[in-house]
């Protein structure tokens, strides 16, 4: 990524899950193409820019989240018809990670928010995966 000279396919959780994001919105910018629209606003990633680049309204709110918060806080959005960017933390270390929640459904009494998982190597299909792996949301992102 540009300012800090990564390569995507590592560090670029954040970047990938924009792209993801903003496909959805029918923009077709893959990671690559984000990264170039965004410059130096890709890493760390400025949310605001990607609003502004890409014709969007930010949402955004940061905090400490217990794991049902934030299970509601991004089913709340997916039920707006949103798609949420959800940045999580992994308990006792400086280590964070995000993906794009895109559904729900509740089975059962059970309530399960699927993402899209920029990290191949782990490939998680639902937020829970990450919060049982200790995990904590810090930052929920979302545009309009």
């Amino acid at each position: 990524m540009q300012t800090r000279g990564y390569k995507i396919g590592t560090k670029g959780c954040a970047l990938t899950s924009v792209a993801m994001d903003i496909s959805l919105e029918g923009k077709n910018d893959d990671p690559g193409e984000v990264n170039t629209e965004l410059g130096d606003s890709a890493c760390p990633m400025k949310w605001g820019e990607v609003a502004n680049s890409y014709g969007l309204t930010l949402h955004q709110e940061i905090g400490t989240y217990t794991d049902q918060e934030a299970r509601d806080t991004v089913e709340g959005i997916l039920k707006n018809g949103e798609t949420a960017i959800v940045g999580m933390k992994l308990t006792g270390t400086d280590k964070t990670h995000f993906v794009l929640a895109r559904g729900y459904s509740n089975d059962n009494g059970a309530d399960h928010i699927y993402i899209y998982d920029p990290a191949s190597w782990v490939d998680h299909t639902d937020l829970d995966s990450y919060l049982l792996d200790g995990y904590d949301v810090y930052e929920v992102i979302y545009y309009d």
